[in-house]
């Protein structure tokens, strides 16, 4: 594959390969600043890069030999070679060299690299075929493993672990499917909300543990955490406002000590309960 770059700009610039290969390659080619001899200089900075854009996990992985070229423009200077290996992952799926070749080199016309102020780069790639990809049945499937496994904890009465259930398929679907982000959030928000009601039903019985700080912060720590957007976030400082101004008129419970010992999410719903 051959990628040629205007040899004067800063801007960085990338390809496609035309291979129909997975996961597919692209070439970056950028100005980098490098140390070089121990001196801080402007060189061109040549990478590969392996963009897998069919599969929904994480743990994929893909060795690749590659051989990256300088092509010479000028009669009897020889390509500029380098050669890497590399095992790309999600968490590093680019290797390469971040000083190719000085930025002075390249534009020096003397060396050969360089024509009509352009430079044409080329690499070869040997890869292996890739380790733990996932396809969108594969992932859509663990998705709905994930999300029954939430409604059973919830038939079984355990609330706590039905909301677990469905944080780590949040975790797993990381917006990698916009559908499946839409249903999870779904049962995410109706999960809190039973919680809620749960938790009031308890307060409902009368002193005793119920009443307790340790046992409020228990029961809603759940709901706590599933309350994490920033939409959830700004309706609960909605609510609180609202609800602890109702409060210092009817004055339900010592203010102090409510404020001291419920989150947010219960200082909301707590008062709301108190004060009908």
């Amino acid at each position: 594959m051959i990628f040629s770059m205007p040899s004067k700009e800063g801007t960085r610039n990338s390809v496609r390969t035309e291979q129909p290969t997975t996961p597919k390659k692209r070439i970056m080619v950028m100005p980098k600043q490098h140390m070089v001899q121990k001196k801080n200089q402007k060189c061109m900075g040549f990478f590969l890069q392996c963009c897998p854009d069919n599969t929904y996990s994480d743990a994929w992985t893909c060795q690749s030999v590659a051989e990256m070229r300088l092509i010479a423009q000028k009669a009897g200077v020889q390509n500029f070679v380098r050669k890497t290996t590399h095992v790309y992952s999600a968490k590093e799926n680019d290797w390469g060299y971040s000083c190719f070749m000085t930025w002075a080199d390249v534009l020096d016309e003397s060396q050969g690299y360089i024509k009509e102020d352009r430079v044409t780069l080329e690499i070869t790639v040997k890869a292996e075929a890739p380790k733990n990809m996932m396809s969108r049945e594969d992932f859509r499937r663990s998705i709905d493993q994930w999300y029954n496994l939430a409604e059973m904890q919830l038939a079984r009465g355990q609330v706590d672990l039905s909301i677990e259930a469905n944080a780590q398929a949040l975790k797993f679907c990381k917006d990698k499917d916009k559908q499946s982000q839409e249903k999870l959030e779904a049962q995410r928000d109706r999960l809190v909300n039973h919680k809620l009601v749960e938790s009031i039903h308890r307060i409902e019985k009368g002193p005793g543990d119920a009443l307790r700080p340790t046992s409020l912060r228990q029961a809603l720590t759940g709901a706590q955490k599933s309350a994490t957007t920033s939409k959830t976030a700004k309706v609960i400082k909605k609510e609180r406002r609202g609800t602890v101004q109702l409060a210092k008129r009817t004055n339900p419970l010592p203010l102090k000590w409510v404020s001291a010992s419920m989150t947010e999410t219960t200082v909301a719903y707590f008062f709301f309960y108190c004060s009908c």
